[in-house]
């Protein structure tokens, strides 16, 4: 017996410490989204990709993910670009505010020079190159240079006698540095003369892309390869000959182009194509099944397509097998979150929004729930065309049905997790009424709770009914508020289920 009882003990023991060692009471966790991916970059041994808040590196041999944010070594939030240079085993991250991290052997080194330094106007770094060692940073107001192995800037140079320079993109060929703006190319011959004097630069003005602004630098054998910026939604990508002159290899949507050993990948609007050294097509990739090609980036490496897709998280074509997969982790939908709402093991979260003014932040009609440790998301080709999702309710008395309250498009009705109706005021029996004012319209139903008998109560804006019911039996009602509001803005309810109350507040 006594045996017995210490098996027990020692098995609830057990149990309490595995449980608490996924999450114990007062710990954190993140829970990030990790669909809309804006860069990719393959190594020999990683695959990294740039989400919202941080990054994904991706192990090429185990498929295992790691997520690498600012609870995990990472000094900042939401990542402009990256690069990775093979010679120093440096990963280069630069934020949105300018800010730096460099990642080397497992140890992230912070250099926030940019961002601190008193430089007026926009400091955003729009593209990172490598070369000896260095650094070189394409920035809103010039180039800068930064020694990756003593982890400092080395220089600054502003390229413009009129003053700073818009630098989208920077190359080194054997004797000139090139600088991609958005009066052109400019170059310098920085072996023999200095790049930080700015008169020592030149403008392209003789070849077939003069005066085009230039969006993307990319040196292949010592020719440089050039893609302007898209106008009426068309780029050009030149090629310089062995003469030194440029002509037009690829005209099109094209959004980015990233070298890989002898491969190049250049991401258009709708598909992804690889190139060889002599610029023939050897691989492309458009529509897949279910899924559009609507990518930022993409890179090509040992016989797989990686691609940062917009909405579907990091993306992998694998031609050896001829299937294409997911590598992101399990997360929400989208980081912009505008309601929490528990509901016994659920937490739904609703990702609209509205400004200050009330009017509609444009999200999409998004919402996800947490449940068993798992993200799900409620999206459908009903929501395509909603907008802004601010609150969610559970019927108490059916589990599986739920309402969504849509800023300016009305209610959502989902059941087992599909949208099977939107209620506006074409269906509602006159319930729910649009303002109007000359061509604009909006529905605005910003909160909605159920009642004990399974009711869904509801706010509309802007109207003199501002508050409309479903009553279970599915007909519905509203009242007149015109005296308590005014017509104004209402998107808050709680019901006191103790003196049945049904609480109201707004602007």
């Amino acid at each position: 017996m006594k045996k017995n009882a210490l098996l027990l003990l020692l098995l609830a023991w057990l149990y309490n410490t595995l449980s608490f060692a996924q999450i114990a009471i007062g710990d954190w966790r993140t829970h990030f989204s990790y669909n809309r991916i804006t860069a990719v970059q393959v190594t020999d041994r990683y695959v990294y990709a740039a989400a919202e808040q941080g990054l994904l590196r991706h192990h090429i041999a185990t498929g295992q993910t790691d997520l690498l944010n600012k609870t995990t070594g990472l000094s900042d939030a939401g990542i402009r670009t990256m690069a990775y240079d093979e010679n120093t085993a440096t990963l280069v991250v630069a934020y949105n505010n300018a800010n730096i991290d460099l990642l080397q052997d497992g140890e992230t080194l912070n250099i926030g020079d940019i961002r601190r330094s008193n430089i007026s106007g926009d400091k955003s770094i729009h593209a990172i190159h490598f070369h000896q060692g260095e650094a070189y940073l394409a920035c809103a107001f010039g180039i800068v240079v930064l020694d990756l192995q003593r982890a400092e800037i080395k220089e600054t140079y502003y390229i413009d006698a009129a003053g700073r320079c818009n630098v989208h993109d920077v190359a080194l060929s054997d004797t000139l540095l090139y600088a991609a703006t958005d009066e052109g190319l400019r170059y310098v011959p920085y072996q023999r003369c200095n790049p930080a004097v700015a008169n020592n630069w030149s403008l392209d003005n003789g070849s077939l892309m003069a005066g085009q602004p230039i969006h993307q630098l990319i040196l292949q054998d010592n020719r440089l390869l050039v893609l302007t910026q898209e106008v009426d939604s068309i780029s050009t990508l030149y090629r310089q000959d062995d003469n030194g002159l440029f002509t037009p290899c690829l005209s099109g949507a094209l959004r980015h182009m990233r070298k890989n050993g002898d491969y190049l990948t250049v991401a258009t609007a709708d598909s992804i194509w690889v190139l060889d050294k002599e610029g023939q097509r050897t691989h492309s990739l458009g529509a897949y099944d279910w899924m559009p090609i609507q990518v930022s980036d993409a890179d090509y490496r040992d016989g797989v397509l990686w691609m940062a897709h917009s909405w579907a998280g990091l993306m992998y074509y694998d031609y050896r097998t001829n299937r294409l997969l997911n590598a992101s982790p399990n997360g929400t939908y989208s980081d912009a979150v505008y309601k929490l709402l528990p509901h016994k093991e659920k937490i739904f979260v609703c990702h609209g929004g509205k400004t200050t003014v009330f009017s509609n932040a444009g999200l999409p009609a998004v919402m996800d729930y947490f449940e068993d440790n798992q993200w799900k998301t409620v999206a459908d080709a009903a929501t395509d065309t909603l907008r802004d999702v601010l609150d969610i309710a559970v019927n108490p008395t059916n589990e599986n049905e739920w309402m969504a309250a849509s800023w300016g498009q009305g209610i959502l009705h989902i059941v087992n997790g599909e949208v099977v109706e939107v209620y506006n005021e074409g269906n509602t029996d006159g319930a729910l009424q649009a303002y109007r004012s000359g061509n604009f319209r909006s529905l605005r139903t910003g909160a909605i709770i159920y009642d004990g008998g399974g009711n869904a109560w509801m706010t509309n804006s802007l109207v003199s009914n501002a508050i409309a019911v479903r009553y279970a039996d599915g007909s519905w009602n509203s009242y007149d508020l015109e005296r308590m509001i005014g017509g104004g803005e209402i998107d808050k309810l709680v019901f006191d289920s103790i003196r049945g109350y049904l609480w109201f507040a707004g602007r």
